[in-house]
C-alpha cells in the first residue's frame, strides 16, 4: 500500500517544495503498480500531474530514459507535477523541443544553474561532480602513479557547504538542482529558503547532510567507480567512465556553514 515511506526523501522534498511555492513544477517517476494510489495521494495535496512519457524503471541515477508503455507493469510514468495548467503545458512543450532553459525555469533552478544545466545536457557523459568542479575555482596537480596511471589531484577553493553535491549519488542533497559551482551564491540563497521545509520533512536527515558537508570531503573517481570519504562516511558508486584517476578535495567554509544552523 502506498504511503509516505513509498517515496524517497528527495521525491517528498520535490513534491512539497512545489506545494510550498518554491517552484512552479516538479517531476516524479510513478511506478505503474502505484499509479492510481499516487494519483489520489497527490490530489489530496492539491497537486495535479500529467504523464510526459512511460519509461523503464531504473535504480540510482539516470541521465536518459528508456521508453516503455503503460501496459508494461514494470514501467514508470515520468510525470510533471504542477499547480497551474499552463506550467504543465509549458513543461511538456519544452520537453518535446528539448528547451532546457524553460525546463530549468519551471523547476525553480537559479539562472546561473540553468545555464550550466543546458551545457551539461550536451555532454551527459561527464560526471556531475567533476562538471561542477571544473566550473569552480580550484588548484590542480597532475602526477603519474607507479602503475603508469595519471592522477589528477584537485583542491577546491572558496566552497559553500550548501553547494556540496558529493552525496547526490545516495539521494542526500541540499537542493532540488545540481549547483553550477561549489561557490554558487544563488544556490546558497535558495537553500536558505528551502531550509524550513527540509527541517519539517526530516530534521534528522537534514542534520546528517549538514554534518557531512561541515567536514573535509575527498571524492575519488576512476573508470566507472566513485568513492566519497567524509567524517565517518565512506561509500562507493558506479557511474560514467573516467580515463584519469581523479581526486577532488573539499574543505568547508565555516563562515557560511554557521548560517545554516
Amino acid at each position: 500500500k502506498l504511503n509516505l515511506k513509498s517515496f524517497t526523501p528527495s521525491e517528498l522534498f520535490d513534491i512539497y517544495s512545489l506545494k510550498h511555492g518554491l517552484r512552479r513544477a516538479s517531476t516524479l517517476n510513478i511506478p505503474r503498480v502505484f499509479f492510481e494510489e499516487c494519483s489520489s495521494f497527490l490530489s489530496d495535496l492539491g497537486i495535479q500531474f500529467k504523464v510526459v512519457r512511460w519509461v523503464k524503471q531504473y535504480d540510482g541515477l539516470s541521465l536518459s530514459h528508456t521508453i516503455s508503455n503503460k501496459n508494461d507493469l514494470r514501467a514508470s510514468a515520468y510525470c510533471v507535477l504542477y499547480l497551474r495548467e499552463e506550467d504543465a503545458v509549458s513543461f511538456i512543450d519544452a520537453t518535446k523541443s528539448s528547451n532546457h532553459k524553460t525546463i530549468g525555469q519551471l523547476l525553480g533552478f537559479p539562472d546561473c544553474c540553468i545555464e550550466s544545466f543546458c551545457k551539461r545536457t550536451l555532454n551527459f557523459d561527464q560526471d556531475f561532480v567533476l562538471f561542477q568542479t571544473e566550473n569552480s575555482n580550484y588548484t590542480e596537480e597532475m602526477t603519474e602513479l607507479p602503475n603508469g596511471i595519471k592522477h589528477r589531484n584537485i583542491t577546491l577553493i572558496d566552497v559553500l557547504p550548501s553547494c556540496a553535491s558529493f552525496f547526490r549519488y545516495w539521494d542526500l542533497r541540499q537542493s532540488f538542482h545540481a549547483p553550477c559551482r561549489f561557490d554558487c551564491t544563488e544556490t546558497h540563497e535558495l537553500f536558505l529558503k528551502q531550509l524550513p521545509l527540509m527541517r519539517e520533512l526530516s530534521e534528522e536527515r537534514l542534520n546528517l547532510i549538514l554534518d557531512l558537508v561541515n567536514h573535509p570531503i575527498v571524492w575519488s573517481g576512476y573508470k566507472q567507480s566513485r568513492v566519497v570519504y567524509a567524517n565517518q562516511f565512506q561509500k562507493t558508486f558506479h557511474t560514467v567512465y573516467l580515463n584519469d584517476f581523479t581526486t577532488v578535495n573539499y574543505f568547508p567554509n565555516i563562515k557560511y556553514f554557521e548560517l545554516l544552523l
